[in-house]
Formats: structure tokens, C-alpha cells, sequence
């Protein structure tokens, strides 16, 4: 657990990397430890020195004019961005540095009380495992899957869920490649290791078992644009398959316009809840009924504000 001295620490380290190491250190640490993705960097990269019209960004940034809000009302949500009171709307990050200092402490914050929540089962005398790196996340979430007749499951940010990968083992293993040189995984790497979660999941999906994911729509948008860059023709190809799979199978994946910081998942018998911090993947294992209901509950109310993934599917398959 990130203790109060040891996040002063770590913000304290933050602030000072700022100011002593180059910005395109502080902007490869904010992709790949805190979520931002190369397009926010982009418009930060923009407005740390002016105020710019939203219409301006699109042609400075690179960023098309229909997708640019969504990253925009982002970064002013996180705090980083500010947008003007009145029309015609411009946006600024009046002090950089102290925009990126307040907006990763604020994500640190959001992890200690993770990690806090982490810890529920230790209290209630539910009997608690220690995840201590991603290859022991890895086995329990395979293990949990063929466990479950029902398992759910609640991405981190940044995390595609195998149930979008493709059917095909080669095509599978592609798309792995792909997404691991991308950015940095929750689970353990390697083609030993996806050989294994790809026979976890086909034989899953053989057996009728019901799966449900919901992560986040920043993600999405995220390994889309990755895949149409990568496969090119093949992207709707792809898509296609992707749907077929979710038509075939008693499976549901949802969208949701949240940030998740923490891997939650929830078989019958047990909840995972795992997150990934300066690289390392660390969670815990709570066995018991209270646990399970608990995050069953958190997992529904999370459903209730998330779209069905399948309509997003079939409109980029309908234009690629």
C-alpha cells in the first residue's frame, strides 16, 4: 500500500523531474504510468504555451475535428486543461508544471484509495492471497475464468479485453504482439503465457460459460486507432470477427466513460483486484460470499452507466 510519506515521495519526485529532466521525459511517464494517451499529449504539448479554439487544436494537434472533445473535456476534467467561461470556447493550461504535478497526485491519491478498498477482506476475516507480480495475476485470472460459470470482469485503464481479441489462435497471438509493443500490460507477456489465456477463454466460450467486461471508452478508442494504423485493409476484417464472436457466444462486453485505475475480477468464489504502478502489477485474492456480493453490486452500478460495445463495432466495421 502507497503510504502518506512514501507519496510524498513519489509527488515530491514528480515535481522535480519536471523541472531537472527534459518534457518528453515527464510526457513518457505520464503515457505510461499515469494513462494519457499520445493524442492528449498532443494537445498538451499545444496549450502549454498558448490558448487555442478547439477548431485550431484539430490542425495544430493532428487530431480530427470529431474526435477532439473527447480528449479535451478529458484533460479538463483531469485538471490539466482550462476552458474559457464564455463562447467562442478556447482552452489553456495556464501553469504547466503545476498542472501536471496536481493531476498526478491526484491519480496517486486514487490508487491509495484503491489499494485501501483493496484491503476489505482483511478486516472482515475472508481469507486473503497476495498477488505480488503479473505473472501470479495471470494465473488467477485464468484459473478464475475456468472456475466461473459467470465471471465478470472490470478492466484497468488501458487494458483491452481478451474477449475483443480474435478467434483465430494465430490471429490472436498477432493481436497480442501488437497490443504488448504498444503500451505496457497488466497480465504477464509473452507467447507462453497468451497460449495459455487463449485456451482459458476458447475453452470457456466452448463450455457456455457466461462473460461479461466492462472497460473504459478512452481505451477503446485507444486500440482501435492502434489496430486501423497496424492491420490496415485488415482492420474490418478483423471487426468482423470480433462481432461474430460476440453474437456466438453468451458473452457481453460494455463500454464506460470512466476511468477505472484497478483490474477487478469476480468469479462465484472469489474477487481479484489487481492494479499495475511504476511497472510493477500487484492485488490481492478475496475468497468469500461478502466479497463476491460486494463487487458483484460495484460491477452492476458500473453496467448501468456503460453502452453496449456491439454498436460500436458495427459502425467503424461499416466504415472501414
Amino acid at each position: 500500500m502507497l503510504l502518506p510519506k512514501k507519496r510524498f515521495f513519489v509527488v515530491r519526485y514528480i515535481y522535480l523531474h519536471i523541472y531537472i529532466v527534459s518534457m518528453e521525459g515527464v510526457y513518457h511517464s505520464l503515457r505510461k504510468e499515469f494513462g494519457l494517451k499520445d493524442k492528449h499529449i498532443a494537445i498538451i504539448k499545444e496549450l502549454g504555451s498558448r490558448e487555442l479554439a478547439a477548431e485550431e487544436l484539430c490542425r495544430k494537434a493532428r487530431i480530427p475535428t470529431g474526435r477532439i472533445y473527447e480528449y479535451l473535456n478529458a484533460l479538463v476534467e483531469h485538471g490539466i486543461v482550462k476552458k474559457s467561461a464564455q463562447r467562442p470556447f478556447k482552452y489553456s493550461i495556464p501553469d504547466l508544471k503545476r498542472s501536471i504535478v496536481r493531476f498526478t497526485q491526484n491519480r496517486i491519491d486514487d490508487m491509495m484509495r484503491m489499494q485501501s478498498e483493496m484491503m476489505v477482506g482483511l478486516q472482515s476475516g475472508q481469507q486473503v492471497s497476495m498477488l505480488h507480480n503479473a505473472m501470479a495475476f495471470t494465473q488467477a485470472h485464468i484459473s478464475m475464468v475456468l472456475e466461473s460459470n459467470v465471471y465478470r470482469i472490470m478492466c484497468i485503464q488501458g487494458s483491452f479485453p481478451y474477449l475483443l481479441y480474435p478467434r483465430d489462435f494465430d490471429s490472436f497471438m498477432r493481436i497480442r504482439d501488437i497490443v504488448t509493443k504498444a503500451r505496457p500490460t497488466i497480465s504477464r507477456p509473452g507467447q507462453d503465457m497468451a497460449h495459455l489465456i487463449y485456451k482459458a477463454y476458447q475453452d470457456a466460450l466452448e463450455a457456455g460459460k457466461r462473460l461479461i467486461v466492462v472497460f473504459d471508452k478512452t481505451t477503446f478508442d485507444f486500440h482501435m486507432d492502434l489496430f486501423r494504423d497496424t492491420l490496415g485493409h485488415e482492420f474490418a476484417a478483423l471487426l468482423k470477427d470480433i462481432i461474430q464472436k460476440l453474437q456466438a457466444y453468451d458473452v457481453k462486453v460494455y463500454v464506460v466513460d470512466e476511468y477505472n485505475p484497478l483490474q477487478i475480477d469476480v468469479s462465484e468464489k472469489r474477487v481479484s483486484l489487481s492494479l499495475r504502478y511504476v511497472g510493477v502489477t500487484t492485488g490481492i485474492i478475496i475468497e468469500g460470499a461478502e466479497a463476491v456480493q460486494f463487487f458483484t453490486r460495484a460491477f452492476d452500478e458500473k453496467i448501468k452507466k456503460a453502452k453496449d460495445v456491439l454498436p460500436m463495432l458495427r459502425e467503424l466495421e461499416g466504415s472501414a
